[in-house]
């Protein structure tokens, strides 16, 4: 599996206008209307190892890295749910530490034998964050970033 850099969503937030959604793409786009927004950089992913719903994929270059962009669309709607980053070379230390300096510190810190995760709600009012490291941010051979739209709000009960 490809290396996801960290240090890339990091640099995204900390360029992109607004924190909600991902660069020029929101929540509930099309294929079609992702593929418009970036500019027909996003492309139909050809993958085999992919997972089933990183429909399109793009090169993503910022802050002198590469990376490659997967969107991933729900299964049913086929609307975009989330946006991934994957690099070859990631530092998953300073990503965690940069991740902290430009969202605070986050909602949720997990650190352990297995990995360490580090989770942001409501960046930007729509948009969560999940970082994880396996197996230690500091020694990491997999990093990856997660954006996803904030789930729902749960009517009041009365």
């Amino acid at each position: 599996m490809k290396y996801v850099g960290l240090i890339a969503l990091v640099s995204l937030a900390i360029s992109a206008p607004a924190l909600a959604d991902w660069q020029p793409t929101k929540w509930g786009m099309t294929t079609a209307e992702v593929i418009k927004a970036t500019g027909n950089r996003a492309k139909t992913n050809t993958d085999s190892d992919a997972e089933s719903d990183e429909l399109l994929t793009m090169p993503y270059t910022q802050a002198s890295l590469h990376f490659t962009a997967y969107f991933e669309f729900d299964e049913d709607t086929k609307l975009l749910t989330g946006v991934k980053l994957e690099a070859e070379n990631s530092d998953c230390e300073n990503a965690f530490k940069m991740l902290k300096s430009s969202y605070g510190a986050p909602t949720t810190s997990a650190q352990g034998m297995a990995g360490d995760m580090d989770r942001w709600q409501d960046i930007g009012g729509s948009t969560r964050v999940m970082a994880v490291a396996l197996p230690l941010r500091s020694k990491a051979n997999y990093c990856s970033i997660t954006f996803r739209p904030l789930p729902p709000a749960k009517p009041a009960r009365s």
